[in-house]
């Protein structure tokens, strides 16, 4: 442990190293039951009399900061002690430039911190709140004969720098994707990012500024809430419980307000899996053509349909370059891979590549090149087609699980595509408080009010389907629905 000492400090050295030990414990840079080095250990690392880290260390005992067990040594622990969690909200100490600069420029996030809540004791936790596909069924071997084609063939090329746009072959092998799936693209109209979230920061970094509007659905990806909170952007929200109202309601919202841009999930919307018709597509671009207001078209999951006819992206419509498109490899593969890309007029590429080059320089090359690979060999619509039969069979079986299972107060539509069930679960019960109780007993879901910008979506739930098995769904459903259940009663 290096803990940084001054012998020309009128202040004792022993304080010097419980004030130091007492800030670590009290920002949870030391978290509770957390064994501290022995007097000896930590005397010698010092360079100190052994008395004077004893000294220190029943200073601190004195606080209730840590304790001690004859044998065992000395631990963190008491009232006092903090976990990060626990300090998330307080005031920052003056002391330091960075930590007041960070108070000062602090905007409120619509997501929890999900990833350490999700930790309940016993069971191994049946996790329905991913945001993304099965992992599980990811074709690794075929993966990494990709990789090993790409190491073999072309060196330590693939280990470089690459092109800020992103590997040429690979965009060329993405315009064929798109070209056959009703966007005209081409090489130049496609930059190559770090996931879609990176995509929708470069778009934002670019063209967002302090106090812009910007309009999405009620409902919308809770990362791009707070995306575009972080650069200042207000958010104005348009209903969409039924898409006669929205399209009125983004009429009369063109008209009143001077929006930045929309941002909108056509296909099966995260988190209410609902997908726009046609009309209403057509619709919404001639309005957005009207007023002047470009589109961002996020197409997280549009391969993942299971039922329905494919409907045009607003991108295929699009002939005046009024719409970005934006998509990710991440949710059909693995989150892992970060692979996304983004379809624009290629001046305003232009504008959107000198951000990623001063972000990151280039995307992984190597990456890159594998996907080429993996892509033009088969092996990606094989997976493609596989995990369809997949996702499709345990989006109904999740369905049948709640009919079993769940109250009749509690109801949901069967999404044509997605990864999501979205359930109402009735205007008298709360999400966030339903998760805590599913938490103790081992299951994890996505509260409603992530959601909404504006937080007032409490009585709705999402539904992972595809990473959890059938045995996983029915036994997280029934202990879901008996929670409800009791809560009704």
């Amino acid at each position: 442990m290096r803990i940084p000492l001054d012998n020309d400090n009128p202040k004792p050295l022993y304080k010097q190293i419980a004030d130091f030990l007492e800030r670590e414990i009290r920002e949870g840079l030391l978290l509770k039951g957390q064994k501290l080095p022995s007097t000896r250990q930590l005397a010698e690392s010092l360079g100190v009399n052994r008395i004077t880290v004893s000294t220190a260390y029943s200073d601190l005992e004195s606080k209730g900061l840590v304790f001690s067990l004859q044998g065992s040594g000395t631990f963190v622990g008491g009232i006092l002690g903090s976990a990060p969690e626990d300090k998330k909200d307080r005031d920052f100490p003056t002391s330091s430039v960075w930590r007041k600069w960070a108070q000062e420029s602090y905007w409120k996030s619509v997501q929890k911190n999900f990833s350490e809540t999700f930790s309940p004791e016993g069971d191994l936790l049946i996790n329905f709140a991913s945001g993304t596909s099965d992992p599980k069924l990811f074709p690794l071997s075929d993966f990494r004969k990709a990789l090993q084609t790409v190491l073999v063939q072309d060196g330590v090329e693939s280990l470089g720098y690459g092109d800020r746009w992103g590997y040429l072959p690979f965009r060329e092998t993405i315009a064929s994707i798109l070209s056959n799936q009703g966007i005209p693209a081409r090489a130049e109209e496609i930059l190559i990012t770090s996931g879609a979230q990176q995509a929708a920061y470069l778009i934002a970094k670019a063209f967002l500024r302090p106090g812009d509007l910007v309009a999405t659905e009620a409902l919308t990806y809770s990362g791009i809430i707070d995306l575009f909170r972080s650069f200042g952007a207000r958010i104005l929200t348009l209903p969409v419980e039924e898409e006669k109202g929205f399209v009125s309601s983004l009429e009369e919202l063109l008209k009143r307000d001077s929006i930045r841009f929309l941002y909108l999930i056509p296909n099966f919307n995260n988190p209410s899996g609902r997908c726009m018709s046609g009309e209403t597509r057509r619709r919404i671009l001639a309005l957005s053509l009207k007023y002047g207001t470009p589109i961002v078209e996020d197409d997280y999951v549009g391969d993942f349909r299971y039922d329905g006819k494919e409907l045009p992206a607003l991108k295929a419509l699009d002939s005046e370059g009024w719409v970005i498109y934006i998509r990710t490899f991440s949710k059909i593969l693995v989150p892992g891979l970060r692979t996304g890309f983004m379809v624009a007029d290629t001046n305003v590429l232009n504008r959107i590549a000198q951000e990623k080059r001063v972000q990151d320089l280039s995307g992984c090359e190597l990456i890159h090149r594998a996907l080429t690979q993996f892509i033009t060999v088969g092996r990606y619509n094989a997976h493609l087609r596989k995990s369809l039969r997949i996702y499709r069979r345990r989006r109904d079986f999740m369905a049948e699980s709640l009919k079993r299972y769940m109250p009749p107060q509690v109801t949901w539509n069967i999404p044509e595509g997605g990864l999501f069930l979205w359930l109402d679960l009735g205007k008298n019960l709360d999400g966030e408080i339903l998760l805590k109780e599913a938490l103790k007993r081992g299951v994890g879901f996505a509260p409603g009010s992530l959601f909404d910008p504006n937080s007032r979506i409490k009585s709705k739930i999402r539904l992972n389907f595809s990473t959890v098995n059938e045995e996983g769904i029915e036994k997280g459903i029934k202990i879901l629905g008996k929670i409800v259940s009791d809560y009704i009663r």
